[in-house]
């Protein structure tokens, strides 16, 4: 008898909690993004719940500090998912055709996907945690540079900077900028002269702006939320490293970087080295070069951002 009344007990109290909105969303947002993507499935008021942009939202602010991981890229096709943290290392599949990761940027990745013999591709914002994607519209014959633009402390919605050439002549550049709070697109009246700056696709987006050097050391800069361009000297030297891991304290800070054949870590508190990973035993490494390069290491952030 007493058996039946405590599993009753226990029944009604899940019950209650289950079906009490409130609640539930303080016991959900206590979880790990990933965990919470499989939690969908439970029901369809889980699954409505979860999807909604403000549980998104509160779920960036109580996990302000992730732990980041990295997608490595070691062929053109093949990724592998490495997390310094507990070193693991897993190949990672992007169900995309001939996918390439132009950027990532808290939690969402911007993708260009098309084989590089066609001039035909398609363009994506997409978060690896949930599995969704969105396509971008835009004109890719006169494409020079996408910079995606996201500060999930601030707001779910991110950006996309798109820099082409205008319709009247390929020696002068504009910008474009996606906003998908509003899934329009919205054009800076100032035009610019795109001989000096040939790299508009190795931008820098950094507080609230994007970033590019010309070849002889000028920078422009474009400012998402004044929505203008200026430019300015270059002030730094160059740099090549994979990411920053910040942790709860100062003395988790530390810098994660690439030498050939290794993966390290300098820790900024008492600038101690800790070796993570070691390339040689893997099938694809090369003595004395480096397997991941500019554009082949990509935090890997668990995130709910709707896209």
């Amino acid at each position: 008898m007493s058996t039946t009344t405590s599993t009753s007990t226990s029944t009604s109290a899940a019950e209650e909690v289950a079906y009490n909105d409130d609640v539930l969303m303080e016991i959900l947002l206590l979880l790990p993004a990933k965990s919470l993507v499989i939690f969908k499935a439970v029901s369809k008021h889980w699954h409505s719940l979860l999807s909604t942009l403000s549980f998104s939202h509160l779920h960036t602010l109580r996990h302000c500090k992730p732990q980041p991981s990295f997608l490595l890229r070691a062929a053109p096709s093949l990724f592998f998912y490495f997390n310094p943290t507990i070193k693991k290392f897993l190949q990672f599949h992007l169900n995309f055709a001939h996918p390439k990761i132009l950027q990532s940027c808290h939690g969402l990745l911007l993708l260009e996907c098309g084989s590089s013999l066609s001039v035909n591709r398609d363009y994506y914002v997409y978060n690896p945690t949930t599995g969704d994607s969105r396509k971008l519209l835009l004109e890719k014959e006169s494409l020079l540079g996408l910079q995606l633009a996201f500060d999930p402390s601030k707001s779910p919605h991110y950006k996309v900077i798109c820099v082409s050439n205008t319709s009247y002549s390929i020696h002068f550049c504009e910008i474009q900028v996606y906003d998908s709070g509003t899934r329009t697109w919205k054009r800076l009246e100032e035009v610019f002269t795109s001989s000096e700056f040939r790299k508009f696709d190795q931008g820098v987006y950094w507080n609230n702006g994007i970033y590019w050097i010309a070849s002889g050391g000028q920078i422009l800069r474009f400012d998402i939320e004044k929505f203008t361009a200026s430019f300015g000297e270059r002030t730094c030297g160059k740099i090549s490293v994979m990411g920053i891991i910040t942790g709860e304290r100062k003395e988790e800070l530390s810098l994660v970087f690439h030498i050939p054949g290794k993966i390290l870590a300098c820790r900024f508190y008492d600038g101690s080295f800790e070796e993570l990973l070691d390339l040689r035993v893997l099938k694809f490494y090369r003595e004395g070069q480096l397997q991941f390069g500019y554009h082949d290491a990509y935090q890997f952030i668990e995130a709910l951002a709707p896209v």
